[in-house]
């Protein structure tokens, strides 16, 4: 039982640092449903040519999945607009919003009940925009938002700050990120020594049942490793998973080009390289013959 402390030391060390990423929530009141509608559209186009996509949030939903949800649920969602700018060159920040429209008091229970909501006037939209970052907003994501209420007031909307963006902490992003970083090289490692150990053995296996020269097996193990066993992370509600490539042969070119806008090319041409590396020192230190190591006694 002793190896199991150290083992649960590293599974929790390996999880990495959590964090929450507060929004920025604005609202907009007017004097009548034909003007939200109007200011809807107007915003709508604003922040396309900001760079955001833009469509209903039960677009991407099958009708299916739709109708298995609760009808507030349901409710909410087709009262709902959402639009992002994912971390991409040029664009440096990863911002989400929502833009969610009352129309109604009836709607009311739909929202946060705090004091600031109480007195809303009808009907009246919410806007909420939140940078997947930690450390508050990045320079650049405070500039966006700047922007935007700036629009917003130019318009002459009724604006109402609810919260302001969190001000920038290079210090509390540097320190979450360094961690992540970490754990998630950790992972990284004992996701490819574990492959390795599956997808290398079962061929040196092979290789030496069908009698193949040292060079041969050692070239091929590399091929192996390189190709089928590097991990690639995959990304998935703040979780990252760490698979074997093997199991990423089948999500083709679109696939990997949206690794690579998730993760960056250089994380991914990465990966290769230090997988690269580990494979040629896995073949040349444990890729042997026999009668060489009996020649060498």
């Amino acid at each position: 039982m002793r190896w199991l402390l150290p083992l649960i030391a590293l599974l929790l060390s390996g999880c990495g640092i959590n964090y929450v990423a507060p929004s920025a929530v604005t609202r907009l009141e007017f004097q009548s449903i034909s003007t939200m509608d109007a200011a809807l559209l107007a915003i709508q186009e604003e922040l396309r040519a900001r760079g955001f996509q833009v469509e209903p949030s039960d677009s991407r939903w099958p009708k299916e999945m739709l109708n298995d949800l609760p009808p507030e649920v349901r409710s909410r969602m087709s009262r709902t607009i959402s639009f992002w700018r994912h971390r991409s060159e040029p664009v440096k920040e990863d911002l989400h919003g929502d833009i969610i429209v009352y129309a109604n008091s009836g709607e009311e229970t739909d929202r946060p009940q705090n004091s600031a909501d109480l007195d809303a006037r009808y009907p009246f939209i919410e806007l909420r925009l939140t940078e997947i970052r930690p450390g508050g907003f990045s320079p650049n994501g405070l500039r966006v938002y700047d922007g935007i209420i700036r629009y917003l007031r130019d318009q002459n909307y009724n604006v109402i700050i609810i919260s302001e963006p969190p001000p920038t902490n290079e210090r509390e992003h540097f320190r979450i990120t360094a961690m992540n970083a970490f754990s998630m090289g950790i992972w990284w490692i004992l996701s490819w020594a574990a492959s390795m150990a599956i997808f290398g053995g079962l061929t040196e296996l092979g290789l030496r049942a069908v009698r193949a020269r040292q060079t041969i097996r050692r070239l091929v193990l590399i091929c192996v490793g390189v190709a089928f066993v590097t991990p690639m992370p995959v990304s998935s509600m703040f979780v990252t998973f760490m698979l074997p490539n093997v199991l990423h042969l089948s999500i083709g070119a679109k696939g990997y080009a949206a690794l690579a806008a998730e993760f960056g090319n250089h994380a991914i041409v990465g990966a290769f390289l230090v997988s690269l590396c580990l494979s040629a020192f896995v073949a040349i230190f444990f890729v042997r013959d026999r009668k060489s190591k009996i020649a060498s006694q």
